[in-house]
């Protein structure tokens, strides 16, 4: 039967709760099936005892748990979190060797999401592990923690570095499957440049039969993964002969790939201590044949691509600066000719793949003797990995260069994916700009897809658009105050532009950026307001849909105009809307924020009940006719 170890906590009066766990000597006891309930609160922090341990390094209060597997056999253990009840931002950590003297085998922080934490570690069925549970940085609070434990398997025939695969003597792409990485031991010596730690895994080597690129990939991973490339001076090589590999890294990863030397010997050490997995090895030689823009390969959506940069040249003679990327580094070219007919929303994205450089991404149009920028990124995913939006019309051929930050070169995968365009929004043009002070502040604009915004007819001075899409808004200050506008869902290019107008009916042309405000990209934007003056919003953000707020001080125009003796309610409403008056009501109307009248009737009745569940959830201005006089409200609808 399943156990459960509770830790109660009790407060009352002047009695303080006490945290029985809170040295590892009083660690409590857990055994396999627990699950464990506790609390790091009111407990101390461990970084005197508790060396650092993977990362996790014993600041925040923390509490004790010993598992002594007296069982003789080996197992893979999982603690984990996820899917219980933990209120705060934890972290796990397995050691070894006693409480005078702990030792680092196996440390987690938000395997399962953003806060919560799961560990794998194995057992020989012969040892005594020590748990801490704490927070990240100072966190502390309540936990759930699962314990399981799953009976040991022999470990993989490629262990130990004597016995790995040569991936060479079987091809590529080299696919092992279903290793059970979980089971691997511990290794018998330690490369220069990077070690193993408390990793166990398992080994692949290959000699390099061109310049090219190697990659490896975990395609399941679970528990603390890593993908090392190491050279060697041969096949024959024993841990002590490898040094890391240009290009690899230390850092936990699923997957890696490096630039590959012809007639080198490389070793790659794969481990994932969380379950079985497929191990995925290839190589690829590098062959720059679209390095000229004239030789752009195909593309199509769908495409997964992949290429490097490296032997390639710099294309700045022939490409402009687009948005900041300026064609410095060697870059490589691809063609998409869409003749679709249909509109759609095209995305070129390197975000969670193999890349091993500090890339960018330019797509231009015009054809290589004139090209003209469209759309280009730096780092959207990371601080080195790129991703690009941009619409097409169905009839336009794009030339897309991939290149790098600087002088960078490297190999490089990225995903084309084409989304059908919607229509346009109903605010795209500035002729049908969202009147934002004849309906309510703050005002959210919900799910714009402003990725299917049409260009411009105009620029205005002080900031043109270039070729970012979007949506507009205005509104006439009424007292001297401030305005702000923020993208919710900030993807692709992002901007928020305020501009000056001389009346609430301009044109592009007619504005001038409004003091305080900027042309650069940005998710939001504010500026100080002066009464009187009006002002439009452009809002661009070109990789999808997002809610768009605008807020500020003394810029509603409009508010509430009460009639004496009139009353409404529920506000907000549902279904029934039910208004009273004193004298006859004569007529009401009711308007959604474009402007457009919903509803008009008239009434001619002091009381009225009205059913409004058919309207779309948002916020509406009712304005209603009692004895000659108009009365504005408010009205939301939930």
């Amino acid at each position: 039967m399943k156990k459960i170890t509770l830790l109660l906590l009790f407060a009352s009066g002047l009695v303080s709760a006490q945290v029985v766990n809170d040295l590892c000597e009083d660690a409590l006891p857990i055994s396999c099936g627990d699950l464990i309930t506790g609390t790091t609160i009111g407990a101390n922090n461990d970084e005197a005892i508790a060396p650092e341990c993977q990362g996790n390094q014993a600041f925040a209060p923390g509490v004790w748990y010993v598992y002594d597997d007296t069982s003789g056999e080996g197992s893979l253990i999982q603690l984990s979190m996820c899917g219980l009840s933990t209120n705060y931002d934890s972290t796990i950590t397995v050691y070894t060797g006693g409480c005078n003297g702990l030792i680092c085998l196996a440390s987690n922080d938000d395997a399962c999401n953003s806060t919560i934490s799961e560990v794998f570690f194995t057992s020989d069925g012969n040892t005594t592990f020590y748990i801490l549970v704490e927070g990240f940085a100072d966190a502390s609070g309540n936990f759930e923690m699962q314990m399981n434990c799953i009976a040991g398997m022999p470990p993989p025939p490629n262990d130990m570095i004597a016995n790995s695969i040569d991936v060479d003597e079987i091809g590529f792409p080299f696919t092992d499957p279903n290793v059970e990485t979980a089971f691997a031991t511990s290794e018998n010596g330690s490369p220069t440049g990077c070690g193993f730690g408390s990793l166990y895994g398992v080994w692949y080597n290959f000699v390099a039969e061109f310049d090219g690129s190697a990659s490896a990939e975990i395609i399941s991973p679970a528990g603390v993964s890593a993908v090392l490339f190491y050279t060697a001076p041969n096949e024959m090589a024993t841990e002590n002969d490898l040094t890391l590999a240009s290009g690899s890294s230390c850092a936990l990863s699923a997957q890696s790939m490096i630039p590959t030397i012809t007639g080198q010997a490389y070793y790659i050490f794969v481990a994932n201590s969380g379950g079985a997995t497929d191990i995925v090895i290839d190589m690829f030689e590098n062959l720059v044949v679209n390095d000229l823009c004239e030789d752009a390969l195909p593309v199509s959506c769908g495409d997964l691509i992949i290429g490097t940069t490296i032997d390639a040249n710099n294309d700045e003679a022939i490409a402009p600066e687009c948005q900041g990327n300026q064609a410095f580094a060697p870059g490589v070219w691809y063609v998409y000719d869409d003749t679709s007919g249909e509109a759609s929303l095209i995305s070129l994205s390197m975000c969670d793949l193999l890349v091993t450089y500090d890339s960018s991404i330019s797509v231009y149009t015009g054809g290589c003797n004139g090209l003209i920028c469209l759309s280009a990124n730096d780092d959207a995913c990371q601080s080195s990995v790129s991703e690009v939006f941009f619409t097409s019309d169905g009839n336009t051929t794009f030339y897309i260069l991939v290149e790098g930050f600087a002088d960078e070169t490297g190999n490089f995968e990225m995903q084309m994916n084409c989304i059908a365009a919607m229509p346009a929004p109903p605010n795209d043009m500035i002729v049908n700009s969202i009147d934002v002070d004849e309906i309510a502040i703050p005002f959210t604009d919900p799910n714009v897809e402003t990725a299917f915004a049409t260009p411009e007819n105009g620029t205005p001075n002080g900031c043109g658009f270039g070729s970012v899409y979007g949506v507009w808004y205005n509104f006439v200050a009424e007292a001297d105050g401030t305005a702000s506008a923020e993208i919710i869902s900030p993807a692709g290019d992002s901007a928020v532009v305020f501009f000056t107008a001389p009346n609430e009916m301009a044109t592009e042309n007619n504005l001038t950026l409004a003091p305080g405000s900027s042309c650069e990209l940005s998710a939001q934007d504010m500026i100080s307001t002066i009464a009187g003056q009006a002002y439009y919003i452009f809002v661009a953000n070109s990789g999808g849909a997002t809610d768009i707020v605008i807020d500020g001080e003394n810029i509603l125009g409009i508010g509430d105009t009460v009639i004496e003796g009139f009353t409404f309610h529920p506000n907000p409403v549902n279904s029934i809307i039910e208004l009273n008056s004193k004298d006859s009501i004569e007529r009401l109307e009711i308007f959604n924020i474009l402007g457009q009248k919903v509803i008009d009737m008239q009434v001619n009745a002091i009381s009225l009940q009205m059913d409004l569940s058919e309207l779309q959830t948002g916020t509406y201005i009712m304005k209603v006719l009692v004895n000659g006089k108009t009365g504005t409200y408010k009205v939301v609808k939930k």
